[in-house]
Order: structure tokens, then C-alpha cells, then sequence
């Protein structure tokens, strides 16, 4: 599994704030409490949700969850609540106390669902706090919270509802925006969520928010502010886009090193003879061999060996994954373990090893694509009964692979519901 990056090998270059000193330099968001929702069920048959929680979800060296958390800790926020539901032991196991991201982060799980209103309610309980910054774990944040929170405040305002433009014309009407995924809540406003049952933000308290005359307004961000995963069309995009963002900036670890584009880690190794084109992230222990080309926006997760003359285009590459020599990968996401033969070509799809997935999963032979073989592990069969069983590769007939042929179940297009995370929602319960 992704886990948290020590200080030592994290990546710091999302951060947009000005460098903050203790509690002084940035008086308002220093008085306010950060809220994470984390809890997301998945409502279909979802790939990568049955690898790992989708906050756990890789993106650009750590999990996405810690991109919301740096946010926070960037703009002043000392202490945050993360509300997780039956993820939240597996994330305090892997953010433990919050001291890695400088944060005293508390959790919070409800016994029976409470839905992120409820969620956010009772979780603003231990804090003493007037003012709380609220932002979904799925979310990677640029905006200025500063500038957020001078808004919320110059307008009175009970709740702030961050929105991006979802059209193209410069000026947004309604109908034209978004929810962000982001909020500024005043304690006020949690008063009317009630203290039982499911509660949720934009169905139940925002409509009866304008019910009492309180004042609700939104802050309009562009659409580049704040990238959302929601499904494995918006991962790979979000993860592109962050590479990027990654590559244009200075902010790396002083561990990282500066290829032209690329930062790599001072523990990869790198053949000189590579060709490493566009922004990308090698990230600790990896090994990448001569004459291999890669193409960006790419991760390589740390760990992870690209053998001799391989190919790898715009795809991420999780933890421990081992890709033969003359293997070619375009448009790709490997999970963690994931292993491809020597000369197999691999499109468009989502390769996962679910033996190494979520507790509760049965072990299955580890995911690995052989030149002229069928795929293994092709069928998953989940111990509750009840469950179809869960096709791994592709939809359709099994696929063999070999140097002359591409896999037939694409991300995008018809065969591709299965490796997305389609129909998954953010709600807590």
C-alpha cells in the first residue's frame, strides 16, 4: 500500500502560501479548525476502490488526502478533524497524529451514518474553534485560503461555499458553477444540524441555511484551484495535471534531483542511456534501465524497476511494480505489486493487484500481464455471498497480450466502466 512521504521524501509543490511563522503571521486562518470528510462509498463496481480507500489513492508521491492537510498547514491551521468512517483505522495508521504534516489531527467516526453535515457537526464538538475550513478528502487545493476567508468574513457570511467554472465564459452565471468540495462554516451555521440521522451539506443544511435568512454566498475559483478525483478519468487527470503543476516549480524535497523536466530521488538509479522526456516524479528505490524511455506526465512509484528499453507513456505507476525490458505501457495506471512481462504492450488500462488490496479482500495470484498469455487472476470472486464475481483485466473475453497486441478494454470509451470509480460518491455513513 501508498503511504504517507517521510519529510524526507515528500513533495511540497502545491504549496502556493506565503511562509508562515507561527500563529501571528496569519491571524485568521491560525483561529480556524480544519475538517477533512474522508468518507467515501463506493456505489458501484469500482477497481481502484477495492485496491485502496480513494483518499489513500496515490497522487504524486503521497496520498490525496494529505494534499487537502498540507493545504490546511501551509495557510496556518494547526489542528484539523478527519472523518473517515470505516476507513478512519487504516488512515490513522497511516497519518498517525498528524505531526508528519505538522498538524494535531483528531478522528472522527460516526456509529451510524450521519452524512458530511452530520459528520461536520460532531466533529466541530471538540473544537473550540468559531470558524471552520471544511474540504473533502478527494480534493487537491491551489486557492488562497487566505483570500477565502477575508471573503467569508467581509460578507458576514454564515457559510462559504468554494465553486469553480464548469463553462468557458469569463464571467460564470449560476448555471455555470460548480461545488468545489470546499466550505468556510461559521460555528453558527452547525447549530441547525440536527444531532440524529443523516445530514448531508448541499441537500439538507444549505437549502434550510436560506430557509432561516442566514447568509450563505459562494467564492468563484478557477477550475484549476481545486482538482477533484471522483472517478479514474479524473485521477489520471488530476495526477497529470500535479506532475505538471510539480515540474513547472522549485518546491521539490532537497532530496529530489532536476533531470530537465523530471525530479527523481537521490535513491532511484537512473541509466544515463535513459531518456526521460517530459515532467515526471521517480520517486525513492527506483530503478530505471538503459536505453528506457520514458514519457511524461508519468509517476513512478517508489520501488519500482522499468527494465531495459521499456517504453512508459503518461501513466502512474504505483509502489513495488516491476515492468519487464521492451515492455510498452501508454495510458496507464499499475497498483501497487503490479508486475508486466518482458515485450508486452499495455493501453488505455487499469492494471491492479487486488492481493494486495483492502482488508476483507480474498488473496489472489498477484497481477501480472505475460507476453502471449492470458491475463491472470481474471476473475475475482468476493467472499460475501451474494456478489457477482469481479472481472479484474476487462469486461469482455479474457485478452492474451503479446508485443503485437493491445489490451481491448480501454479507460475511456465503451468497455471502460469497470476501472472506474464511476457512480462512487463522497458521503459519510
Amino acid at each position: 500500500m501508498t503511504r504517507m512521504a517521510s519529510k524526507s521524501q515528500r513533495s511540497v509543490g502545491f504549496r502556493e502560501a506565503p511562509s508562515i511563522e507561527g500563529d501571528q503571521a496569519a491571524p485568521w486562518p491560525a483561529v480556524a479548525h480544519g475538517i477533512v470528510l474522508a468518507g467515501v462509498h463506493s456505489w458501484g463496481d469500482c477497481l481502484l476502490d477495492e485496491v485502496i480507500c480513494r483518499p489513500a489513492i496515490p497522487i504524486a508521491g503521497e496520498p490525496l488526502v494529505c494534499h487537502a492537510l498540507r493545504w490546511l498547514h501551509d495557510y496556518g491551521i494547526r489542528t484539523a478533524s478527519l472523518c473517515a468512517n470505516s476507513d478512519t483505522g487504516y488512515l490513522r495508521r497511516c497519518l498517525q497524529d498528524g505531526n508528519e504534516l505538522g498538524l494535531a489531527l483528531e478522528y472522527y467516526e460516526d456509529v451510524m451514518p450521519r452524512g458530511p453535515a452530520g459528520s461536520l457537526r460532531d466533529a466541530a464538538l471538540v473544537s473550540p474553534a468559531e470558524l471552520f475550513v471544511v474540504i473533502y478528502g478527494t480534493v487537491v487545493p491551489r486557492l488562497d485560503l487566505v483570500t477565502l476567508l477575508a471573503a467569508h468574513r467581509t460578507a458576514d457570511a454564515c457559510v462559504t461555499v468554494v465553486a469553480t467554472r464548469s463553462g468557458t465564459r469569463r464571467r460564470a452565471t449560476e448555471g455555470d458553477l460548480e461545488p468545489a468540495g470546499i466550505y468556510v462554516f461559521s460555528r453558527e451555521a452547525l447549530k441547525l444540524v440536527p444531532a440524529k440521522g443523516y445530514q448531508d451539506i448541499k441537500e439538507t443544511l444549505l437549502p434550510h441555511l436560506y430557509a432561516q435568512g442566514k447568509r450563505v454566498i459562494t467564492h468563484v475559483v478557477g477550475h484549476c484551484a481545486a482538482g477533484r478525483v471522483l472517478d479514474t478519468p479524473s485521477y489520471i487527470s488530476v495526477c497529470r495535471w500535479a506532475v505538471t503543476r510539480m515540474s513547472r516549480e522549485s518546491g521539490m524535497d532537497s532530496q529530489y534531483l532536476r533531470r530537465d523536466e523530471a525530479w527523481i530521488h537521490e535513491t532511484a538509479h537512473v541509466s544515463p542511456t535513459a531518456q526521460l522526456i517530459g515532467p515526471m516524479i521517480i520517486e525513492p528505490d527506483c530503478v530505471v534501465g538503459a536505453e528506457a524511455l520514458i514519457v511524461g506526465p508519468t509517476t513512478v512509484g517508489a520501488g519500482s524497476t522499468l527494465g531495459p528499453r521499456t517504453v512508459v507513456s503518461r501513466s502512474i505507476i504505483w509502489s513495488g511494480c516491476q515492468i519487464g525490458s521492451n515492455a510498452i505501457l501508454d495510458d496507464c495506471v499499475l497498483t501497487d505489486g503490479t508486475r508486466i512481462d518482458a515485450g508486452t504492450v499495455v493501453r488505455g488500462t487499469v492494471c491492479a493487484n487486488l492481493g494486495n488490496g483492502r482488508p476483507g479482500l480474498p488473496a489472489v495470484a498477484t497481477s501480472r500481464i505475460s507476453a502471449g498469455k492470458p491475463a491472470q487472476a481474471s476473475v475475482l470472486t468476493h467472499s460475501n455471498a451474494g456478489r457477482r464475481p469481479y472481472p479484474v483485466w476487462n469486461a469482455g473475453p479474457l485478452t492474451t497480450f503479446s508485443p503485437a497486441t493491445t489490451h481491448a478494454a480501454p479507460l475511456h470509451g465503451p468497455g471502460a466502466a469497470q476501472h472506474s470509480l464511476e457512480g462512487a460518491g463522497e458521503h459519510h455513513g
